[in-house]
């Protein structure tokens, strides 16, 4: 049985993430393999370090050869090979399956296909919370497949029989969060994909699939929902540098890694569940990348920081605005911080379309519909760094310095006004007592 998460491709019969395919221990999984049927097929299984797995060819599989850990446990569909599948099954997965296969496949038109896939064997099936999650399933296709998958505790969760999905008595809980790949179906795939995963999703839940040749097939596995909390924040060095933070719930930081980025060049990388990195020299044209990668679940996530230009001219407007919020359909919220010396405070605050402003800035932050807010006319007294954080399914944070010097050019003005007012006087003051000595002089 195979689990696949987020980030879709589609093979024959089965959907992956980032070209890995996620099966549970003890169970059994279908590696998927498909090219363009032509005849005098010959297929090969193998593995990165060389070992054998399964071959196929004169119309016959041909075992002599197979490496000793995969003996009596692995099987191609074969009355599926004419129609371009060569997908594997491996029944009773070990830990020790976990390997990089390769499917081989020539044809006697001299085409051959080679893909390559990431195989993880994983106790449970896991996924994010409030991301999609696939539960995988598979079987052998024979036609007219009735399909229901139930939990423990006895939810309908989605059923499909008579060619169509049947949802009359889906439990409530999953109404309109439920899907499978109606056009895999012939090939064997009934996995089921669930959207928007909650914490009440953990359960223990159950495939059964039967078709015309009243053959069965019952899988189960328990999948469990983890809420990673992935976030990007800044600290404040002593020589007022801004420090980047990165981290994730530590109770999985297993199998993390944290990247820094900026101009797509690595700047360093952690194994752990929290990481910072000083910005010593900003760069105005590119943001900063902290890049998470569960390899345990194989998704990641992206926080973005910038700095923009400053500001330094009078009368200008400082923006802070969630210009990819408008191309998607998620919440968002956005929070807008000034910090003075080493005070900061929230100007204001928007969540979806709730906005909230402070009293000192409510005739002055003015609200528009591309999801931004502007403070216009900044003077002297408006001086700091602004802090736009925006959070949706990633995160961004924006610092924007304003730094306007005091205009002392009318005091400089006013010096040559006051002396020339001073030396008027003056020469008047001279010239009337010149005017009154000559008077007296007459008398």
């Amino acid at each position: 049985m195979s689990a696949m998460f987020f980030l879709i491709l589609t093979f024959s019969g089965l959907t992956f993430i980032h070209g890995a395919i996620w099966g549970e221990q003890n169970k059994d999984v279908v590696l998927p393999c498909s090219f363009i049927p032509e005849g005098e097929e010959v297929i090969h299984w193998t593995t990165k370090d060389g070992k054998i797995v399964h071959s196929y060819y004169k119309s016959a599989e041909q075992l002599q050869k197979q490496d000793k850990d995969y003996i009596g446990r692995t099987s191609l569909i074969l009355n599926e090979i004419r129609n371009g599948n060569a997908s594997l099954q491996i029944r009773g997965l070990k830990k020790s399956d976990e390997n990089t296969y390769k499917c081989y496949v020539s044809t006697k038109g001299e085409r051959t296909t080679e893909n390559e896939m990431a195989l993880r064997v994983v106790d449970s099936v896991l996924g994010e919370q409030n991301k999609d999650v696939i539960l995988p399933c598979s079987f052998r296709p024979e036609g007219e497949e009735v399909i229901h998958w139930t939990t423990k505790d006895s939810k309908n969760v989605h059923s499909y029989y008579k060619s169509a999905e049947q949802l009359q008595k889906q439990d409530k809980d999953y109404i309109g969060r439920t899907l499978l790949m109606l056009n895999e179906i012939r090939n064997g795939n009934a996995s089921l994909q669930i959207r928007g995963l909650k914490k009440s999703d953990e359960n223990t839940y159950k495939c059964y699939v039967s078709t015309k040749g009243e053959r069965t097939t019952e899988n189960e596995m328990d999948l469990r929902v983890i809420d990673l909390q992935h976030t990007i924040g800044y600290e404040w060095g002593d020589d007022g540098v801004p420090i980047l933070t990165c981290s994730v719930n530590a109770a999985y930081s297993k199998e993390i890694t944290i990247q820094w980025y900026v101009n797509e060049k690595k700047l360093r990388e952690d194994h752990s569940s929290k990481s910072s990195y000083a910005v010593q020299n900003v760069s105005y044209t590119s943001p900063y990348q902290c890049i998470v990668v569960h390899s345990i679940i194989q998704s990641s996530w992206i926080g973005n920081w910038a700095m923009k230009e400053p500001i330094m001219k009078k009368n200008s407007s400082v923006t802070c605005g969630c210009s990819f919020c408008k191309r998607t359909n998620t919440n968002f919220h956005i929070k807008w911080n000034l910090r003075k010396e080493t005070k900061e405070v929230t100007i204001a605050s928007m969540n979806n379309s709730l906005l909230n402003i402070s009293s000192d800035y409510q005739n002055r932050i003015k609200s528009f519909d591309d999801r931004s807010l502007n403070l216009n006319y900044l003077s002297p007294s408006d001086n700091g760094v602004y802090i736009c954080l925006i959070e949706t399914e990633q995160t961004m944070i924006e610092m924007t310095r304003v730094n306007i010097r005091v205009d002392k050019e009318p005091r400089r003005r006013a010096v040559p006004i006051c002396l020339s007012i001073i030396l008027v006087v003056l020469f008047g003051s001279i010239a009337m007592c010149k005017c009154k000595k000559k008077s007296d002089s007459n008398e």
